[in-house]
């Protein structure tokens, strides 16, 4: 091997390392975040109207939907320049998603969301069950992924939420 492709070999070497090394550390910090939430007991389930409030979580998917349809008073994380909103998407999915068009009827929410740069959006039918909690499903097809190894796959496109009180 001549000494110049051995110098290229070396340096390939290096960056690949660092890559792999970066990547570790940023997984291993999300995931010390995600152990730092608070508490995500759930509290007593309500009917679904126009003043829903609470945050709507599935812990095995990592979906958080931040609600408050009565008042649009909810700051997304690192976006505070666009002020408030009525519902807002984040947790272990790739980006934040915000809440564009909001419609209540017959006991079930029907929420369109758009992730921060606005080139995808998704419709959300939030209904209560039974049990007393809550159902997420996607209308439409499925544009919410989240990050798994080094890939973008999209998350299931129907789950069971729980409801506990809004932080903010």
């Amino acid at each position: 091997m001549s000494q110049s492709n051995y110098k290229y070999t070396i340096m390939f070497r290096l960056v690949l390392f660092f890559t792999l090394l970066l990547g570790t550390i940023s997984s291993a910090f999300a995931q010390q975040v995600l152990k730092q939430t608070p508490n995500t007991s759930a509290t007593p389930n309500v009917p679904i109207s126009d003043t829903l409030t609470g945050v709507f979580y599935n812990d095995e998917i990592g979906l958080r939907i931040h609600v408050d349809l009565g008042k649009e008073r909810l700051i997304v994380p690192g976006m505070s320049f666009l002020g408030p909103v009525y519902a807002y998407m984040d947790g272990r999915i790739y980006g934040s998603w915000m809440l564009v068009k909001k419609e209540v009827k017959n006991g079930k929410a029907i929420l369109r969301f758009t992730n921060e740069i606005g080139a995808d959006s998704q419709d959300v039918e939030l209904t209560q069950t039974a049990d007393g909690n809550y159902f997420y499903r996607t209308l439409g097809g499925n544009n919410v992924k989240k990050v798994v190894g080094r890939r973008l796959v999209k998350i299931a496109d129907s789950m069971p939420m729980k409801r506990r009180p809004i932080d903010q």
